[in-house]
């Protein structure tokens, strides 16, 4: 992540806590017109990764909570429960 000023608007009172943060900043950054690049980074998998735990169901279970997550935000927003404020 390369963060700017912007960023410090668009992670502040995010509603998702967990592993689909980003894309409700994604999300608000396209509400405000603020503008986003993807840059190519070096990825390196390390044991004991937090995301792919077995108490959290595998990468199935991961992905099925990643999948509601963002269908709640959608509908949140969409239903003016959650607020994309500047």
């Amino acid at each position: 992540k390369l963060l700017n000023v912007a960023s410090s608007k668009l992670y502040k009172d995010l509603y998702l806590q967990r592993w689909t943060h980003d894309v409700e900043v994604l999300f608000r950054a396209k509400c405000w017109s603020i503008p986003v690049a993807e840059v190519d980074v070096e990825w390196q998998d390390k044991e004991g990764s937090k995301l792919i735990s077995k108490e959290s169901g595998g990468l199935v279970g991961i992905s099925i909570i990643m999948l509601w997550e963002i269908l709640l935000m959608r509908t949140h927003y969409l239903l003016l429960l959650f607020k994309a404020d500047r």
